[in-house]
């Protein structure tokens, strides 16, 4: 079952779901704005969004980059996979590094709305590539099955943030992807029923004082 909801309701209550849950308004802001934009090209920020409510940290616990080919991000509390990569793009921002791995994650096609031009996202199981997606240096949108056919350091299982060309795979191009979300915004966008129902429970306790 779907529902059809405007785009602005979506980013908002993903926005107090995840604030309601401890995350800071910085955090919340971003994975709002991610999580629509997946959505809205059906890469399923829904569930990215809802799968975030049960691990936001109620405590500030740092997390840490380890050397090696990737660089891994180490997080003791256990963030939410849109928590971690904004983390890890940061950290790749301001290192001028070429790659970044979320050990243990899964789901790399969904972060499409949180890259930046000229990155890729790619899913890895048993030290193969198996998907994702990209975002190529004119904003083009790039998701993918398999290998994408450029080289990239790998990892046993988790994903991969990375400084690449464009992969081979099915391309939104940046005039059909400012298209689809302004056509979103005025139309709204279907959703599955059962998280978003889920989301607008977590979204209820926004500004809710404790007893």
């Amino acid at each position: 079952m779907t529902v059809r909801v405007a785009v602005a309701e979506l980013q908002t209550m993903v926005y107090r779901a995840l604030v309601a849950q401890g995350a800071s308004t910085g955090e919340a802001e971003a994975a709002a704005a991610a999580c629509a934009e997946a959505e809205v090209h059906g890469a399923g920020g829904l569930v990215l969004a809802v799968d975030a409510l049960d691990r936001v940290p109620r405590e500030r616990v740092g997390a840490q980059v380890e050397d090696g080919s990737p660089a891994r991000l180490v997080d003791p509390a256990a963030r939410a996979l849109i928590l971690q990569a904004r983390m890890a793009l940061d950290w790749l921002a301001s290192h001028r590094a070429g790659a970044i791995a979320l050990p243990g994650e899964r789901g790399a096609g969904a972060l499409i709305g949180a890259l930046p031009c000229g990155m890729m996202a790619i899913d890895f199981a048993n030290g193969e590539p198996v998907g994702g997606c990209a975002v190529t240096a004119d904003g083009a949108l790039v998701r993918f099955d398999g290998d994408p056919g450029c080289v990239a350091p790998a990892v046993a299982d988790g994903i991969v943030l990375l400084a690449a060309g464009p992969p081979t795979g099915t391309v939104t191009d940046p005039a059909e992807r400012r298209n689809r979300w302004l056509q979103a915004c005025a139309d709204g966008v279907l959703v599955d029923a059962a998280p978003w129902r889920a989301l607008l429970v977590g979204a209820e306790r926004y500004l809710v004082p404790e007893a």
